[in-house]
C-alpha cells in the first residue's frame, strides 16, 4: 500500500509509547478455523459523519459483527493490559481480528490517521490481507462541524445522549472544525486514489433518509444477501436539532456580511 504523507496522530504516538518506536509489521495473517483469513472491512470516518449509526445498521441483522473503533489507542492499551501476551501492534491486530470476526468478516471503524498508521506500518495488507473500504462522510461539512462542536461540549458522541446545556456559539471554532474535517476527508481520498481503490461511499444525508436502501446496496457489495437493515436493533438516531440549525443559519449570515 502507498501511504500519503501525514503527521502521526495521538493513536500512533501512544502505540509507539506502548510498543516501542517501530510498529512495522513483519508477520503474516493466521488462518481462522475455516481455513481462511477473514475479509477485513474498514469503515473510514470522520467525527460526526454517521459512522456509529452505519456500524449499528451493518450489525443489525446479526450476520456481521459490530464495528468498534478498535485502533483507538485507549482500546489498544486496555486490551493489552488484559492480554499481556500481546507485545506488538501486529500481535494485537491478529488477536483482535480473530476475537471479533463473525462469519469470516472482521469490521472496524478507522479514522484517517488510524488507517494511515495501519498502511504505513504494513498491517494492511500483511495482517488485513483482503481489505474492503467503506467511506462514510457528510455532504454538509458545516452541519458536521457544528455537530462536532456540540459533541465535544457534551462529551458524548452518540445522538440521543443526555443534554448538558448549550455550548457557546463560536464562529471561529466552527470554521476550524470545517477546515479539519475537509483535511481529514482529503487524507482518505488521497489514500484511496494513490492505491487505485474505489471505496463504497456512504453519504450521511442519503443514508439517514433511507437506511434500508444503503444496507441493500452494501449487501450486494459484500455479496452477503442476509445483510439488511433491522430497525428494531438500531438505537442511533438522526443528528438534528433546532439550535444546530440556528447556528448554521447564523454562521452563513455572518460569513455573507464579511465577504
Amino acid at each position: 500500500m502507498i501511504t500519503p504523507p501525514y503527521e502521526p496522530g495521538c493513536h500512533e504516538i501512544e502505540c509507539r509509547n506502548l510498543f516501542g518506536n517501530s510498529l512495522v509489521c513483519h508477520d503474516t495473517p493466521k488462518d481462522t478455523d475455516s481455513g481462511l483469513s477473514p475479509t477485513s472491512v474498514f469503515i473510514c470516518f470522520t467525527s460526526r459523519s454517521g459512522s456509529y449509526w452505519l456500524s449499528e445498521a451493518l450489525a443489525s441483522s446479526g450476520t456481521l459483527p459490530s464495528a468498534g473503533e478498535l485502533f483507538n489507542h485507549k482500546t489498544i492499551r486496555s486490551t493489552c493490559e488484559q492480554q499481556p501476551q500481546l507485545e506488538s501492534l501486529s500481535q494485537y491486530s491478529q488477536w483482535i481480528q480473530q476475537k471479533t470476526a463473525r462469519n469470516n468478516y472482521f469490521i472496524t471503524k478507522v479514522s484517517p490517521k488510524q488507517l494511515l498508521m495501519l498502511s504505513r506500518n504494513q498491517l494492511i495488507p500483511r495482517i488485513f490481507s483482503s481489505p474492503k473500504f467503506i467511506f462514510v462522510r457528510r455532504r454538509d461539512l458545516l452541519a458536521q462541524a457544528i455537530s462536532l462542536v456540540f459533541a465535544k461540549h457534551h462529551g458524548t458522541w452518540r445522538n440521543g445522549g443526555p443534554s448538558q446545556g448549550e455550548p457557546p456559539y463560536d464562529a471561529n471554532e466552527i470554521r476550524l472544525k470545517v477546515d479539519g474535517l475537509a483535511v481529514a476527508n482529503a487524507q482518505l481520498e488521497a489514500f484511496f486514489a494513490m492505491n487505485g481503490l474505489i471505496p463504497f461511499d456512504v453519504v450521511y444525508e442519503d443514508f439517514s433518509e433511507d437506511p434500508e436502501t444503503t444496507l441493500s446496496n452494501l449487501s450486494q457489495w459484500l455479496h452477503e444477501p442476509s445483510v439488511h437493515y433491522a430497525a428494531e436493533n438500531v438505537q442511533a438516531i438522526k443528528d438534528s436539532s433546532g439550535l444546530k440549525d440556528q447556528w448554521r443559519k447564523r454562521f452563513l449570515e455572518e460569513a455573507a456580511k464579511t465577504s
